[in-house]
C-alpha cells in the first residue's frame, strides 16, 4: 500500500554513466533529476521538492541493506534492481534520514546454474546545443560606432573572438567499461567485477575518472539452514576541476571579441590596467584544482533459518571514506 517504484536492471538507462540519477532520469513519476555538464558534480536527484530549508534535497541510499552509503560505490552495471521509495511509510524504518525518500540499490549475485563472464562498454558525446547570445567582433564595433564611443587601443587588437567557445570543448567524450565473472555451485555463489569509468567535462580542463572493485560471495552450511554473505566494494574517483571556474564563466562573456586569445610571441593577451578584465583561458591553464576520493564499503551478513518460518539476520558494515584535495596557483595569479 506504500508508494514504491521498483526499477529492473533492464529498464535503466544505457550509457556512459557515472551515477544512479541519471540511470533513473525519465523512469519514475515525481523524480526530478537533472544532470551537470561539469563531470565533478553528480546529476541532482529531487524526490520531494525542497523538505525544509537546511537540508540536503537528496534522497538517502541503501546499497544491499546497508543504509547512507556513499553512491560511488555502485557501478551502474553492478545493479540488478533499484526501488524507489517515496512516501513516509515506505521510509519509517530509516527515520529522518529519509526526509527527502530512499533509494535502494540491489546489486547483482551469482548463479548457481553457470558460470558466466560479461564485458560491457559504452561511448558517449557530449556536446554545447545553446550559448548565450553575445556581440562578435563587427557588431560590436558597429554598436561602439554607432554610439560614438571608442574601445580602449590595448584591447581592440582587431581580433573576433568568442571567447565561449575558448573555454569550451568542441565535444566531451566519455566511456565505461565493466568486466564481471559470477557463478556458484549448490551451497553458494559469487560475484566479482571490474569497472571503468571515464569523463570529459564539457569546459576545458574538467575531467573525471574512476575504479570501481566489488566482490559478493553467499556462502549456506549446516543444510543451508545458515547463510553468509560478504560484499566489499572500493571505489577510487578522480576529479579535475576547472581552476576558478566561475571566474573564468564569468570572464568568458565579459571579455571583448576584439581581443585575442594569444599574443603574436605565443604569451596569452592581457590588459591588466583594464579593472576585473582577465583571460578566461589563461586562468584555466595556470591553475590546478584537483581531488581524490576513496570509499570502501565492507559487509558481512548472516541468515539463519529459525522454526515456525522465523528467520534472524545479522548484518555488520563498514564504511570508511577518504578525500584529497589539492590546488596550485602560478605567478600569473
Amino acid at each position: 500500500t506504500t508508494a514504491v517504484t521498483s526499477i529492473k536492471a533492464d529498464e535503466l538507462n544505457k550509457g556512459a554513466i557515472s551515477d544512479v540519477g541519471q540511470l533513473l532520469q525519465g523512469k519514475v513519476a515525481g523524480l526530478n533529476i537533472s544532470s551537470s555538464g561539469d563531470p565533478t558534480r553528480r546529476a541532482s536527484v529531487v524526490m520531494r521538492g525542497v523538505s525544509t530549508l537546511n537540508s540536503a534535497q537528496g534522497p538517502f541510499y541503501v546499497v544491499d541493506g546497508v543504509p547512507g552509503v556513499d553512491i560511488s560505490i555502485v557501478s551502474p552495471d553492478d545493479i540488478a534492481t533499484i526501488d524507489v521509495l517515496k512516501d513516509a511509510a515506505a521510509t519509517a524504518i530509516y527515520g529522518n534520514r529519509a526526509a527527502n525518500g530512499v533509494i535502494m540499490v540491489t546489486t547483482k549475485k551469482g548463479s548457481k546454474e553457470k558460470t558466466q563472464i560479461s564485458y560491457n562498454s559504452y561511448f558517449g558525446v557530449e556536446n554545447v546545443t545553446n550559448q548565450l547570445d553575445m556581440m562578435n567582433a563587427a557588431q560590436l564595433r558597429a554598436f561602439v560606432t554607432k554610439n560614438n564611443l571608442n574601445f580602449t587601443p590595448a584591447n581592440d587588437l582587431g581580433a573576433d573572438t568568442n571567447w565561449q567557445k575558448q573555454v569550451l570543448r568542441s565535444s566531451a567524450l566519455s566511456s565505461s567499461h565493466n568486466l564481471s565473472l559470477s557463478g556458484g555451485s549448490e551451497h553458494g555463489n559469487y560475484s566479482a567485477s571490474l569497472t571503468s569509468i571515464k569523463r570529459e567535462g564539457i569546459m576545458n580542463k574538467s575531467d573525471f575518472s574512476r575504479i570501481i572493485a566489488r566482490l559478493s560471495v553467499e556462502q549456506y552450511a549446516f543444510n543451508d539452514k545458515v547463510k553468509f554473505g560478504l560484499n566489499v566494494s572500493n571505489s577510487v574517483s578522480d576529479y579535475t576541476n576547472v581552476p576558478q571556474r566561475n571566474s573564468v564563466l564569468l570572464q568568458s562573456v565579459n571579455h571583448l571579441p576584439v581581443s585575442p586569445v594569444r599574443n603574436p610571441d605565443g604569451t596569452f593577451f592581457e590588459n591588466f590596467t583594464s579593472t576585473g578584465y582577465f583571460n578566461p583561458v589563461a586562468l584555466i591553464e595556470h591553475g590546478t584544482d584537483e581531488t581524490k576520493v576513496t570509499n570502501l564499503v565492507g559487509n558481512f551478513t548472516t541468515e539463519v533459518k529459525l522454526p515456525f518460518g522465523f528467520t534472524y539476520n545479522l548484518s555488520i558494515a563498514h564504511q570508511k571514506q577518504s578525500s584529497l584535495h589539492g590546488e596550485f596557483y602560478d605567478s600569473y595569479y
